[in-house]
Parts: structure tokens; sequence; C-alpha cells
């Protein structure tokens, strides 16, 4: 390249092809063409593109909502159940409890109820009902 095309590129801002800049005398300068417009069905798919991220993130936001949902009502369900479990056995508990009094209350009416009888002989008739 001579002195002359290096000013006139300097000063317009024009490189001729395929001519090595002065700094660089064996290096060729690529081709500097103008970038290249994109088609029609290229911007088209540019936007469908975009359009599905949008989708996407919005689906992904409302999944993790979801999920945080799920898992908040999986803990309530937890509490719940281990107070049912613990009020059933507090049921049980008072179950057995007025069982045992009932039998205590049967006993005690029969005590009342039957006649005085002298030990020698409720020991024989227990004796006999146990023997057959």
């Amino acid at each position: 390249m001579n002195r002359d095309n290096f000013w006139f590129t300097r000063i317009v801002g024009i490189r001729i092809r395929n001519e090595a800049p002065p700094d660089r005398p064996g290096c060729w300068a690529p081709c500097m063409w103008p970038p290249r417009r994109s088609s029609t069905h290229e911007l088209d798919l540019q936007k469908e593109v975009t359009t599905l991220q949008l989708k996407l993130l919005r689906a992904n936001s409302a999944l993790a909502i979801k999920t945080q949902y799920a898992s908040r009502l999986e803990f309530l369900l937890h509490e719940r159940l281990t107070k049912i479990d613990e009020l059933t056995g507090t049921i049980d508990q008072q179950r057995e409890r007025i069982r045992r009094l009932g039998v205590e209350n049967e006993i005690l009416t029969a005590m009342i109820a039957a006649p005085p009888v002298e030990a020698g002989s409720l020991r024989a008739e227990l004796l006999r009902e146990i023997k057959p």
C-alpha cells in the first residue's frame, strides 16, 4: 500500500480491499463488508424465540409458586395429622378409663345389692364354681 492511499484511508476511513495496514505489512486485512441484514423469516424466528423464552420464564415462575404452595400444604397436613393422632390417643385412653370405671361400678353395685355372706361360705361357693 502506498503512502497516498494510507492517508486517504485515515481521513476518509475507507480501506482498499486486500491491502495490508502500514503497521503490519505481512498481514492482510480482512474484507470489511457491511453487516448482513436479517431476513423477515429470521426476524420472525427471533420474535418467536423471545416470546417462547418469556413464556418459559412465566411457566417456571408459576411452577415455583405452586411448588412452594404445595410444600406449605404438606407441612400443614403433617401438623394436622400429628394433632389428630394425639387426640385419637387421648380419646382411646379416656374410653379405656370409662370402661374400667364401668366394670368397677358393676362390681360395687353387685356388692351393695348382695346380702352379706360369711367368708367361709363364700370361699366354698367359689371353690365349687372353679371345680366342676
